[in-house]
């Protein structure tokens, strides 16, 4: 029960942004699978078991990744689009599908 609530607050949260990135470089894969945990953490009062993408996000505006939250055993996509890149700071909007992967 727990998981299917976490994926229905979650599948809310659109338009999230986050920072990161160090010295106008790509977001580590860890760093960024750390900031969403924390940041849909924050945002849904409960947080998913992992989140898992295949890498770093680049430092890119347009640059995308799709990145997979899971909660108990249902496994969610997550999409990450970066919307700026100013020196140091990465910023990035993130999309929770609103169903769990087939």
């Amino acid at each position: 029960m727990r998981a299917r609530f976490l994926i229905r607050v979650v599948a809310a949260i659109t338009a999230v942004l986050l920072t990161g990135g160090c010295g106008g470089t790509d977001v580590a894969k860890g760093q960024l699978e750390e900031q969403l945990k924390t940041r849909l953490t924050n945002q849904a009062g409960q947080g998913p078991d992992l989140i898992e993408c295949p890498g770093d996000l680049e430092a890119k505006v347009g640059a995308t990744q799709r990145c997979v939250l899971t909660a108990k055993e249902i496994k969610v996509g997550v999409n990450v689009s970066v919307t700026a890149v100013d020196g140091a700071e990465v910023q990035y909007d993130v999309e929770v599908d609103d169903k769990p992967l087939g």
